[in-house]
C-alpha cells in the first residue's frame, strides 16, 4: 500500500496539443452540422391512415371503428386515395392472421 502524497500528473505538449485539435474538430463538426429544424404538425400529419383487421368488412370505410378485412381491400383503398395524395398513406394491419385467396 502507497502513503504519502499522489504524484502529479504532467501534461506534456503533445498532450495539450491533441486535446486542443479534438477540440477544434469538436467545433467544427458542430458548426457544420445542421440544426434540427422543427416541423410544423401539418407536416408531420399523414394524408390518411387505413386500418385493416381479420374480423373488418372491406365493405367499411378503414378506420379505426370500422376497418377494412383484407389486404386487397387496403390496396384498393390506397389506389382510390393515391391520386389526390398530398402526403403519406399509413395502414396499419390489426393482429392477426390474413390469408390470401
Amino acid at each position: 500500500m502507497q502513503t504519502g502524497k499522489p504524484k502529479p500528473v504532467r501534461y506534456k505538449k503533445k498532450n495539450r496539443t491533441t486535446a486542443a485539435v479534438g477540440a477544434l474538430l469538436t467545433a467544427l463538426t458542430a458548426a457544420v452540422t445542421p440544426a434540427a429544424v422543427p416541423l410544423t404538425a401539418s407536416a408531420d400529419a399523414p394524408f390518411a391512415e387505413l386500418y385493416v383487421s381479420p374480423d373488418g368488412s372491406d365493405g367499411n370505410a378503414g378506420t379505426i371503428d370500422a376497418p377494412l378485412q383484407t389486404l386487397a381491400g387496403a390496396r384498393d383503398a390506397v389506389r382510390g386515395l393515391s391520386g389526390s395524395m398530398n402526403g403519406d398513406i399509413i395502414v396499419y394491419l390489426r393482429g392477426g392472421v390474413y390469408r390470401q385467396t
